[in-house]
């Protein structure tokens, strides 16, 4: 039976409480480390990835324009979204 009170686990709607209870311990520590990974990397990229370019833009315009330069601040598209894809 499931956590769900006279649900057989192959008809849980959620399979995660029967699926956890046939894990080892072990497989359930990779999971669990495995999740908190993945959350931790995902928040620090929502977070940093704009945070880093908003702030990149302004420290540039100031470096420039204190050369007299008029070279606008360019995002690299394609080498942040490689390195959004390769944070996972």
């Amino acid at each position: 039976m499931s956590a769900v009170a006279g649900v057989p686990c192959s008809a849980s709607p959620c399979s995660s409480p029967c699926s956890a209870a046939s894990r080892s311990p072990l497989q359930q520590l990779h999971a669990t480390v495995g999740w908190h990974a993945s959350v931790i990397a995902l928040t620090a990229l929502a977070i940093g990835a704009p945070l880093g370019i908003a702030l990149g833009r302004a420290v540039w315009r100031r470096y420039a324009s204190g050369l007299d330069a008029s070279a606008p601040a360019e995002t690299p598209w394609i080498w942040l979204a490689v390195a959004v894809v390769a944070t996972f």
